[in-house]
Order: C-alpha cells, then structure tokens, then sequence
C-alpha cells in the first residue's frame, strides 16, 4: 500500500478574496507532498496585520474595520511549510457625508457650487469613491515666454480641473502651436525656430484649452548690410544710406553703427547722411558694428551740369605770319572737367588774315598773317568762350594816288632817296626778329604818303 510523502507545500482556499470590513470569511487550506498528494497534517491559521483575525485552528477571518489589502497563512505545524490567500477589505454600506461649504448665502440667480463631497462607512473609510468631471480648465507655466531662435522652453506644472475644480489625474494633453515660431513635442517641450516673430503655444485636455504668448527674438548679430549697396551721385549731392543688422538668420538686429567714409569722396554723419565732395571720386561708404566685418557700399561721383568753357590763353599779342596752340575744357560749377561736352568743342575765328585749324575737341591752331584784331570763339553746347589777339605787323599795301604837293631839287631827291634806301634796309633787317619793338620800329620809321609823294614831286620835277 502506497502512502504520501511528507508535506512539500500548502493550497489555501480561495487564493483571494475581497470583503467588506468586519465581514468573516472560512479558509480552507489542504497539505500536499512533492507529488500533489493530500497529506494529512495539522494546519496553524495566521493573518498579517490590520487586516483582520483568524482562528488558527479553523481557519475563521474576521476582516478588521479599516480598508487595506493584506494576506493569511495556512502553515503545517512545526514546519516551515505554507500557503497564503490575498485579502481586500472595502467599505462598509455609506453611514455619513459631508460636503463644503457647510452654508452659503447668495443673491438671486447667482449660482454655488458644493464640492468636496465625502462619504463614509460606520468606521470612517470612504464608501464612494469620487471621481472627477470632464476637464473643463487647463493650466500651465510659464504663461508667457521670450526666447532666442533656436533656445528652447519647457511648459510644465500643467493642471486640469473639472467644473468643480477637481483636479484630473494624470490627464491626457495635447500641445500645439499658432504662429510660425517652431516646434513643440508631447511633453510641452517648445523649441523657438529660425524666425524672429511672436506666436502661441497651446495645451489642450478634453475641451479645456489654455494658450502662452511666446516671443522669439533674433539670434547675435552676424552681417552689416549697406543700402544702397552701390550709388552714382553727382557732386556736391547728399544720400541718406541706412544699415541693416541681422542674425544668421536675416532676423533685425538692434545694435549701435558707425559710420564712415572714404576721405576723397565727402563725410557722412553719424544718422547715415552722406555729402558728397566736390570732386570727382570713387569710393566706399562704411557701416561697422564691433566684432563684425563691416558693410559696405561702393560710391562713384560723377560731374554736375555744364556750367562754363574755358579758353586759353584768352588774351595775347602776336607777330603776325604766326601760329599759336589754343586749348579750351567745359567744367561744372566746381571746376570738374566734362570729357563729353570738352570732346565736343567748336572753333571759329574772325579778324584779318585769322584761319584755325582744328577738328572738333579741346585743341585748336590760329593762324595770322596780316595785323589786326582777331577774335577766336569756342563753343560746346549752350556754353562758348572768346579769346582776343592782337596781331602786329604790316597793313595790306595801299594805291599811292596823285600828289598836288610842289616840285623840290635835285639835292632834295638825293637826300631823299638816301634816307629811303637806309630805312628799306633797316625795316628788312628787323623783320628777320619779328618781335613787337620791332614792329612798332617799322611803323614809326616807316616812310609817309606825304614823303612818297614828295619822292614822286622831285622826279617830275627833274624831269621837266
């Protein structure tokens, strides 16, 4: 006959069990061999503590008077070998309630809420759980933020309460945002993006909703940018330039500037106002922030309208039989040479004997071969200028005419003829040096009509 081993374990029934406080509950407990085998053994009952007694001989519970999970014990006397059941204790049937406020006083249609509601069993555990309404109030912090593109901003300490400000465990949240200000994830953590602009950030549970402003500011400047980039201007002329600072990425950045100029081109003020100088010049216009290369704006100053033609030279004596070089320019108001209108000046002369020589520009030749006054005129445009010469030299020959004078000697046309030969020599002489003394030599010893007349009256005379 086959008999069971000795006890290897202990099955207690039921292995759980949920009961009211005070209520009592019969275990029962078998002891078992290695193979599964009942054994027949003493059985000793325990309980843990605080949730409630047990026989332990029959296995009887009583669950005490407080809500709590807890276990009993089955164990084979003498041994080390057990088993155990789960016990809940639930509240008893509902004995009180309270709720807040204890009273109220209000006006007519006002309204009051009564929260805080509170039901108990005869030992004081809560008989009815409550639990909370639909989320109807969101909230969260910060409630507004500023930050730097690319930073970052965590929202947190979010709470949502129903109608009756009971807050809502661990209430599902939605993050959102309006604006194009960046990203946010789901666990409200913002990050600002490429664009300095302001937007909102939004946290919506059910139909509650709550929303932050959120402002995001531009980045460390990076680059100057000079407008107008490039300018003609003519000169003497103003220009007001402006400088834009920005973050890497474009964003306005507000920061000091300072201004400054190429020397040749003019002075610009500390507000960006050029003035241009009153020559012709190329250049750079300069906007510089600290720790950046500055901006800058190329500059070319251009001549202003014609203003006048100058001549030279614009007076002179002259020899006559010579040539003399003439040069004339068109300038602005401020002397500046107008290639153009300089390119394009014409050239006349008047006054005996005067020929120019020249093509259309600033160069011209004057030629006079009798004396006189002779007027040179060059024009360009709307604009002209004079020069005047005085030429020295013979006048063209005459035609002696008829003498009436009476007849002289023979002595007197010998000595006649004399002094006529010496001057001829003399004013042949001098004419070899062309100079102005020389000229006004001839003129004075130069023989008169009268004196001529004379020569002819003597050999007539002769003659006769």
């Amino acid at each position: 006959m086959l008999v069971p081993g000795p006890a290897a374990s202990v099955g207690v029934a039921p292995a759980s069990v949920t009961l009211q406080v005070t209520a009592t509950w019969q275990f029962r407990a078998v002891a078992l061999d290695a193979y599964g085998n009942a054994v027949t053994a003493a059985l000793v009952w325990s309980a843990s503590a605080g949730i409630g007694t047990i026989d332990p001989a029959t296995g009887m519970f009583t669950a005490g008077q407080t809500v709590r999970t807890g276990t009993v014990t089955a164990t084979v006397a003498s041994t080390a070998v057990s088993g155990t059941a789960t016990v809940t204790l639930t509240p008893g049937p509902a004995t009180t309630i309270t709720f807040s406020p204890p009273s109220a006083s209000l006006a007519v249609d006002a309204s009051q809420a009564f929260t805080n509601v509170v039901v108990l069993d005869q030992y004081g555990n809560a008989t009815v759980p409550l639990t909370p309404g639909p989320a109807t109030t969101i909230t969260f912090s910060p409630p507004s933020a500023s930050l730097a593109v690319d930073a970052s901003q965590a929202f947190t300490n979010v709470v949502v309460l129903d109608q009756y400000g009971n807050a809502i465990a661990n209430p599902p949240v939605t993050w959102s945002i309006v604006g194009s200000i960046g990203t946010i994830d789901g666990t409200g953590v913002f990050t600002a993006g490429h664009l300095a602009t302001v937007g909102e950030v939004w946290a919506t549970s059910g139909s509650a909703q709550a929303s932050a402003v959120v402002t995001v500011t531009p980045g460390p400047a990076d680059r100057v940018v000079v407008t107008p980039s490039s300018l003609a201007l003519v000169v003497g002329g103003t220009q007001t330039f402006t400088a834009s600072v920005t973050d890497e990425y474009g964003n306005a950045v507000t920061t000091t500037v300072t201004w400054s100029v190429d020397a040749a081109l003019g002075t610009i003020n500390s507000s960006g106002v050029f003035t241009a100088a009153q020559t012709v010049a190329h250049g750079s216009v300069s906007a510089t922030v600290v720790g950046l290369a500055p901006g800058q704006a190329g500059v070319a100053l251009y001549h202003d309208a014609p203003y006048a033609l100058r001549l030279s030279p614009s007076r002179a004596t002259l020899q006559y039989n010579t040539a003399v070089g003439l040069q004339a320019s068109v300038v602005d108001r401020f002397g500046n040479l107008i290639d153009d209108a300089t390119a394009a000046i014409t050239w006349s002369a008047n006054g005996p004997g005067a020929t120019i020589t020249n093509l259309p520009g600033p160069t011209a030749t004057l030629n006079v071969t009798q004396g006189g006054t002779v007027t040179v005129t060059a024009s360009s445009g709307l604009l002209s200028g004079t020069a005047t010469f005085t030429v020295l030299g013979a006048a063209p020959p005459s035609t002696p005419e008829a003498s009436n004078a009476p007849l002289i000697g023979v002595g007197a046309l010998i000595a006649g003829l004399i002094v006529g030969l010496a001057i001829g020599w003399v004013v042949r002489a001098r004419r070899g040096t062309p100079s102005e003394a020389e000229s006004e030599e001839e003129e004075e010893e130069a023989p008169t009509e009268e004196e001529g007349e004379s020569e002819e009256s003597t050999e007539e005379d002769e003659s006769a």
